[in-house]
């Protein structure tokens, strides 16, 4: 699955979608992780002054 059929993913059922396919969407579209374990992930990008912050659901 390429990151063109994982956006479609996300768009067609936003509610549905799992963190783990989040988190490479994601990172197909550029952004980088500050690693860390658990429940949370953060995603930045150069150039783009706001932060992704990706929660897994019970996390």
């Amino acid at each position: 699955m390429d990151r063109r059929d994982r956006l479609d993913e996300l768009k067609a059922n936003p509610k549905k979608i799992r963190f783990i396919r989040l988190c490479q969407i994601a990172e197909d579209f550029g952004f980088e992780t500050r690693k860390g374990a658990g429940s949370h992930r953060v995603y930045f990008q150069e150039g783009i002054r706001e932060i992704l912050t990706v929660q897994n659901v019970g996390g």
